[in-house]
């Protein structure tokens, strides 16, 4: 049976993971956190925000932490998140 993109994220955030749509290069201090899963790459999410909004309706609690980055016009943000506590 085919399982779809919420059921993957879901198993992620409930193994411990924190999920991420960044494709690019992780910044340094987030490649020392081991139990980060980039949602494109590893779980072949296309669009993380949407299937974290599709939990967040079935009633999961998933924090969002905003991660600032440097981006080609100036300071932007970039959002991981996992399963509240």
């Amino acid at each position: 049976m085919k399982q779809t993109q919420t059921k993957r994220l879901l198993e992620a955030l409930q193994k411990g993971y924190d999920v991420t749509q960044v494709t690019f290069d992780t910044p340094a201090w987030l490649r020392k956190i081991k139990r980060i899963k980039d949602g494109y790459r590893d779980l072949s999410i296309a669009n993380v925000p949407a299937r974290v909004f599709d939990l967040k309706k079935e009633g999961y609690c998933i924090e969002t932490i905003n991660v600032p980055i440097k981006g080609k016009y100036g300071k932007t943000y970039y959002s991981v998140y996992r399963l509240a506590k």
